[in-house]
């Protein structure tokens, strides 16, 4: 049994490590970083990632690379884990083109499941960097989505696959958001909306702006810990509240050298939660069923 202090405001929370291995087994984590990776060194290669997976009774496990689209291994894992989904994506960064719409159109055609839109290559991120003229930018000179920004959404949905913001700013998620809606896009991720220290932070009025029009909001527990912390456990259980669990996903994004891998990351989280005082139903809703809905698993 384990015993947190971090549900100060109720006291003494105990939560029994039966409850926390009933909620990972058969959750979804839509967004694990994995080796190999040109950028970075991470925690795990894709083997490990979806070993663990299994071994934590885990669903489906997302292979989230910002290099390279992450099908095939996922395949790989699928023909090793019988019971474990892992699933594919790609990140429309530099290394991959960018806004690529024909990358797009291949990876849907090759069995991924996951766009994310740029990430560290993204404008805001470039421009922290100082390198605002590498930045990738989803809209055009005259402030609207970009031709290619809505040639991408076009072949996310033709190939039924899962729409995520990535790093992109308040401005862009924003309108992506409603063309999405208008386009009625079904499968929309708001990638770490106020887990992250990148990408755009959006006030609760945008976030409930968001979920209005269909998006689920990603939260990751790499922001709520160790270097990547920029919310407490505290902020972020309230948070989830007040836009409702129905509306959230928890994802881990850990792959990091300095974090425990992946899954263990989600299992974490899911005990935080919970001392938080968030439900079991609640988390339930976050790790298993909005996640399988969003990634289409049945």
């Amino acid at each position: 049994m384990t015993t947190s202090h971090l549900g100060a405001a109720a006291g003494y929370v105990r939560i029994k490590d039966k409850t926390v291995r009933g909620l990972m087994e058969g959750a979804v984590d839509m967004h694990a970083h994995f080796a190999p990776d040109g950028h970075r060194e991470r925690s795990v290669d894709a083997n490990e990632l979806m070993q663990n997976a299994a071994d934590l009774k885990l669903r489906a496990v997302a292979l989230k690379s910002k290099s390279y689209p992450s099908y095939p291994l996922a395949l790989l894992g699928k023909q090793q884990h019988a019971h474990l989904e892992p699933l594919g994506g790609i990140c429309l960064d530099r290394d991959i083109g960018g806004l690529n719409p024909d990358a797009v159109e291949v990876a849907g055609r090759s069995g991924n499941r996951i766009v994310w839109l740029p990430t560290f290559t993204s404008k805001g991120d470039m421009t922290a960097q100082g390198k605002a003229e590498m930045g990738i930018s989803c809209l055009d000179s005259k402030g609207n989505l970009s031709e290619a920004t809505l040639t991408v959404m076009r072949e996310v949905q033709k190939h039924d696959m899962v729409l995520a913001t990535g790093h992109i700013s308040n401005e862009e998620t924003m309108l992506v958001v409603r063309k999405a809606h208008e386009m009625g896009m079904k499968r929309v991720v708001i990638t770490h909306p106020i887990t992250a220290r990148v990408g755009g932070t959006p006030t609760m009025e945008m976030m409930k702006e968001y979920v209005r029009l269909g998006a689920y909001l990603e939260h990751c527990f790499i922001g709520v810990t160790g270097i990547g912390q920029c919310i407490t456990p505290t902020a972020l259980a309230e948070a989830i509240r007040e836009i409702g669990a129905e509306h959230c996903i928890m994802s881990s994004d850990y792959g990091q050298v300095w974090n425990p891998p992946p899954a263990y990351g989600l299992k974490m989280f899911i005990a935080t939660m919970l001392a938080m005082g968030l439900t079991e139903a609640e988390v339930e809703t976050m790790v298993k069923t909005n996640p399988a809905k969003i990634a289409g698993l049945r």
